[in-house]
Order: structure tokens, then sequence, then C-alpha cells
């Protein structure tokens, strides 16, 4: 028996504050490949442009395109009841391409669909658009006033038909760029928005638009790396992982190196910790930056063992030591007498033994009892009146049930192999506490299997 999505997710929007927007959105976007039964109308630009698309974004002032597929899917709910089948037609394109999920790490398909199953269903894509949707939201782009939407519709037109001119990939990197770099807008939209003109920018080979880019980045995180608790080092990363900026390289090391030491005389390690960090990341890039790096790695370090040393408990200070020496021992061997990193290595190591002593003598057993019984009660009242199949199926989207034979087979696998540890997550230790094996490899973890 197949389980009807119409009828969980509505069930789920009544009872759940998150899912009371989210619904909205998927009963509008099949979960399958399928065309939608609106297909066979033919769509133009007038209609995608009058279709109320802009009143429903008026709605609401949030910037992000979760929001804006909100809006738009309840403006859908309109057009069926007045029957109004071209009109939804429109709206549910623009919905679908609002709840695109940008993902700037995968270059090749920056879009992904919002859920993909493991059977291989998914939602809308890029790919699925027809010709004449494509042609239509090019046509629209040049008209729409919302930047989220305009950006998204001039990367979606690059992305499937480049034949109709960079244009449109201008377009999207301006429309991109406008996005405030603030707090919110940044850890809503901009963030993944600015890399993605940084990566459109470097892949038409348009070096005054990469080096506007690299600028404004890089006066957001002057502007901000001394405010406590700021982003700042947020607007380094999408230089940082796209490889450019390498002319600022020495400037950004010298400010983040100089803040990472104001904030180790505060002892304030944590943030002194991110800052020599970042430091030593961007020394790495600036030409003649190796010794100004391996400086900054030698300050990591120290404030990992200064936060190994101020901790309560022995494995946390275990922990600490154990990260320090490793980033120590990344400093570039021509540096590391300078730095008498090697005697730091060895009194490290001596903490780090001692540490896992301790640790061991922490170790106690402890029992905690949860009633579950409320909640059982709860569950039960909310799935009051509905089957079983709908109660078994709300289960399986919030966790998909075990496979029998998946996890059989990978424990014969194990077997086979003479392997025992390999069945189970395990930490060995020696008696003095030191860990000298590591067997917390997930494997019986088998993602995405369906349930039997």
């Amino acid at each position: 028996m197949m389980l009807s999505e119409t009828r969980i997710i509505p069930w789920l929007g009544t009872r759940f504050p998150v899912w009371r927007r989210a619904s909205a959105i998927l009963e509008h976007v099949p979960m399958s490949t399928a065309r939608p039964d609106t297909a066979e109308l033919q769509l133009t630009t007038g209609g995608l442009a009058d279709c109320g698309y802009a009143a429903a974004l008026a709605r609401d002032p949030e910037s992000s395109y979760f929001a804006m597929s909100t809006e738009l899917s309840r403006e859908i709910d309109t057009a069926q009841r007045e029957g109004e089948r071209t009109r939804e037609r429109a709206l549910m394109l623009l919905a679908r391409i609002c709840s695109l999920q940008l993902n700037p790490d995968n270059k090749r398909a920056p879009f992904q669909p919002e859920w993909k199953a493991s059977d291989g269903r998914r939602r809308f894509i890029p790919e699925d658009l027809l010709t004449d949707e494509v042609a239509s939201l090019s046509e629209l782009a040049g008209g729409v006033t919302y930047p989220l939407l305009k950006a998204r519709l001039a990367d979606i037109v690059w992305l499937r038909d480049r034949r109709r001119g960079i244009a449109f990939a201008h377009m999207a990197i301006d429309i991109y760029c406008s996005l405030p770099l603030d707090d919110d807008n940044w850890l809503l939209s901009a963030r993944d928005g600015w890399r993605r003109a940084l990566q459109l920018a470097k892949g038409i080979g348009d070096v005054g638009r990469v080096v506007l880019i690299e600028a404004a980045l890089v006066q957001a995180f002057r502007d901000t790396v001394a405010t406590p608790g700021h982003l700042s080092t947020s607007y380094l990363w999408p230089l940082w992982i796209e490889g450019v900026a390498r002319a600022q390289a020495a400037e950004v090391g010298e400010l983040l190196a100089a803040h990472a030491e104001a904030r180790r005389l505060e002892s304030v390690y944590r943030a002194a910790l991110e800052y020599a960090e970042a430091a030593a990341r961007w020394f790495q890039l600036a030409p003649e930056g190796v010794r100004r790096r391996a400086a900054m790695l030698v300050i990591a370090g120290r404030m990992m063992a200064a936060l190994g040393d101020a901790a309560g408990a022995a494995l946390a200070q275990k922990y600490w030591y154990a990260k320090a020496i490793e980033i120590l021992r990344s400093v570039p061997g021509g540096y590391r007498h300078e730095h008498q990193v090697d005697d730091m290595i060895a009194s490290l190591r001596t903490k780090q033994d001692a540490a896992g002593r301790a640790a061991l003598d922490e170790m106690e057993p402890f029992k905690y009892v949860i009633d579950l019984a409320p909640y059982v009660a709860q569950a039960k009242l909310r799935m009051q009146g509905y089957s079983p199949w709908v109660a078994l199926g709300t289960l399986v989207r919030i966790h998909s049930l075990p496979n029998r034979e998946q996890l059989i087979a990978a424990v014969e696998r194990n077997a086979a192999a003479g392997s025992v540890s390999g069945m189970h997550d395990a930490m060995v230790y020696a008696d003095d506490g030191r860990a000298v094996a590591d067997g917390r490899a997930p494997a019986l973890m088998v993602p995405n299997v369906p349930p039997r």
C-alpha cells in the first residue's frame, strides 16, 4: 500500500510549527520527476508576469527563498480554488524554482532538489524545465524587481541555455552581489549568493567582477573584524574556498594575527584560536607568507594547550593536548627550531599521558532512566483518528526504519574479513590512558536503506 503524502503533511502542519510553512510547499512540489498535470498548458511570459507572484512575495518581507516558496504556494491554493489552471502552472513553476537548494560546493549541479529519496524519487531540479519554460523565464527575469528571484531566474537560464547570452550570467552575478553584507542576510541567503557570484564570474573569465567581489568581501571583513562575536571571518570563506584574493592574503593574515594576539592577552583563548587558525590559512596563500604561517600555527597550538590546561575534566584536557600536538606537527620543518616546537610537543605529550591516566580515574558507571510514558501518550493522542498506515508513514518520515538484510550483510562482511572490532564502535585504551586503537567507524550505519 502506498502512503498518502497529502494526508500526512497537513496533519504535521497543524501540530508542529516547523511544518506549518513547509507543508504548503511540499503539497505543491511533486516527489517524482513526472511532469505536473498542467504541463500541457502553454506558458507565456505574460502568464508568468501576471500570475500574482509579486503580490504573494510582498506579503512576507523576509528575504529568503523558503519564505518566497511559502507565499507562492499559498497563491497556488487561491488559483486552484478559482480554477485558473494557467495561473496555477505559472505560480507552481516559480514556487519550484524558489524551492531549489543552492549548494555552491556542487559546481556541476549547484541547484539541488528540496528533497531526494533513496529510491531515486526527488523534487524539482533545473533539468526538469521544458524549453518553453526556460524561454519564458528568460523573458521574465529582466522585469522582476525582487533581487533573490531575479538572481535565481538569471542563474538558472544561464545554467540551462547559455545560447541565450552571457547577459544572464552578468545579471545573476550583479544581483547576488547586491545582497546586503550583514549578519541576518548573510546567514539567510547572502553567503551562498556571493559565493555563487564568485563562481559565475570565475567561470566566464570576468576578472573585473572577480576583483570587485574580492574587494567587497575583504572590506566587509575589515569593517567587522574588531567586533566581538561577529561573523567577520565568515565573509572570508567564499574567497578562501574559491582560491581568490591572494593579493590581499598578507593583509588579511596580519589583521587576523593582530586580533589573535589581542584575544590571547585578554585570555579569551577560543576567540584567539579562531583568529590564529584563520591567519595561518591566509598566510599560506600570501607570497613569502611561510614564516608568518608558522608563527600562527605555533600560536594556535599554544591556545589549544591553554584550553587544555583550563579544562576541568581530564578527557577534555586530553582532547585539547592532542589537538595542540596535531597542529604543532604541521609547522614547517624550517621553523620548528626557531619556535622550539619539538620541546612544546614533548611537554604536551607528558600532559596528554597524565590526562589519559586521570581520565580512567574519573570514569564511573551511571544509570539514568527516562520515563517515555508521557511522550507515548502524547503521540497516541496526536494520532487519534488516523489509520495505522498514516501513523507508520509519519514515523518513517522522522527516521527510516532499519533494513534487516543490509545490517546482517554488513556484519557478515566484517566477520568474513576476521574483523570483530568492525562489528561495533569502540575506543581501546592502554593501561596508562593512551588511546591505542580507534574503532569508532560506523560499520553498521547503512544510510538511505528502505525499511523492511
